[in-house]
């Protein structure tokens, strides 16, 4: 069932909150909408549950299901383990769930929005330390070889100040070629997305937060290409503007989670 969340609901889950200060409006209703439709991955996946194995103190154990992050926590605390590849895996990614959400639970709606997402050019005054590094890495040294030629392009630079082409932007994505080149096969184009993940406010200063991930591919129109190697890496920062005229402030989304969950 797909989650959803009524008026009157979001008006429920708004005073629950604690944001009697907002009024219950059309925007404020969207906002905790979409704060709330965030979630609902991380909670599906959080109520998929997983299986530990628990050993015991004669060398035996048992297996022991957990299906929410206290039961997580608790077995993982006991010294329980994903015993399998598929479960060691779902570990991983379980304890990755719980920590964000840990975070989530605490961003409210904002009462004051300083970024202008309206504009055209809303991608222009981000910082270019948002774009990966690309596809079809193979070797350290190739990845040493970009990340240099990454730092050289972004450094001190905002997306707007970058020469790119074949734009394409709304107020949820920004796409873009950073460059391209030839192979045997045709033309290969190193691609950027910049995605609006959420706006909203995530440190309880009242003041919309805008939290924005860059993905970064090679695709090509004449070469066949495999997904995963051509994959490139993807971030996720978390950006702060406390005024119209004030500087961005960024911090690595990474670090906002393990923060929450310390």
């Amino acid at each position: 069932m797909k989650f959803k969340l009524t008026p009157i609901l979001m008006t429920t889950t708004l005073l629950a909150l604690g944001v009697t200060h907002v009024q219950a409006d059309d925007r404020s209703l969207k906002a905790l909408q979409a704060i709330e439709e965030y979630k609902v991955p991380y909670k599906r996946m959080i109520e998929d549950g997983g299986e530990f194995f628990c050993p015991d103190a004669d060398g035996e154990g048992s297996l022991s299901k957990y299906a929410s992050c206290e039961e997580y926590s608790a077995l993982i605390k006991r010294g329980c383990y994903g015993k399998s590849r598929e479960e060691f895996g779902r570990e991983l990614v379980y304890g990755a769930a719980c920590a964000e959400l840990t975070l989530l639970d605490q961003v409210k709606v904002a009462k004051e929005n300083h970024f202008d997402m309206d504009s055209a050019n809303w991608w222009h005054h981000i910082p270019a330390s948002i774009i990966p590094l690309p596809g079809g890495i193979e070797s350290d040294e190739m990845k040493q070889q970009a990340q240099r030629e990454l730092e050289t392009l972004v450094k001190g630079k905002t997306l707007g100040e970058l020469s790119l082409v074949n734009n394409k932007s709304n107020p949820r994505l920004f796409e873009t070629v950073l460059g391209s080149h030839t192979r045997e096969c045709g033309v290969v184009k190193d691609t950027f997305k910049l995605f609006v993940q959420l706006i909203a406010d995530f440190n309880g200063d009242g003041k919309a937060d805008l939290l924005l991930s860059g993905t970064r591919d090679n695709l090509s129109d004449d070469c066949p290409l495999n997904a995963y190697k051509e994959g490139g890496g993807s971030t996720t920062f978390l950006y702060e503007k406390h005024s119209a005229q004030s500087e961005l402030k960024v911090t690595p989304y990474q670090e906002l989670i393990e923060s929450a969950s310390n």
